[in-house]
């Protein structure tokens, strides 16, 4: 606790929350908008909210930090396409990675 620069939530609840408990006393809490819930502010911290930016340089310099690797993504949880509603059920909990549908 106390020892963490900055914090980049792409959801809101609990999890982010408990997360925000280790961030030192002058870190800051970035969020995209659209999160729901917000994430809550507390002293000692700043809460700021961001619009991403998208087009074609965006996408050519996240295709060079990938090609330059190593970069993995830790899938926790895969779903058949006809678990779809499971998977979405599964967005309310926090688990370590990404979840994954499959078609097959």
């Amino acid at each position: 606790p106390g020892t963490v620069d900055g914090l980049l939530a792409m959801a809101g609840g609990k999890t982010v929350d408990r997360l925000s408990e280790t961030l030192r006393d002058g870190a800051v809490l970035a969020y995209a908008n659209g999160v729901q819930p917000v994430p809550n502010e507390r002293p000692g911290m700043t809460v700021q909210a961001y619009d991403g930016q998208t087009g074609p340089e965006q996408l050519q310099r996240l295709n060079q930090l990938i090609e330059a690797g190593p970069f993995q993504v830790h899938v926790a949880e895969k779903f058949p396409l006809g678990r779809a509603a499971e998977a979405h059920r599964r967005l309310q909990t926090s688990y370590p990675g990404k979840l994954l549908l499959t078609v097959s």
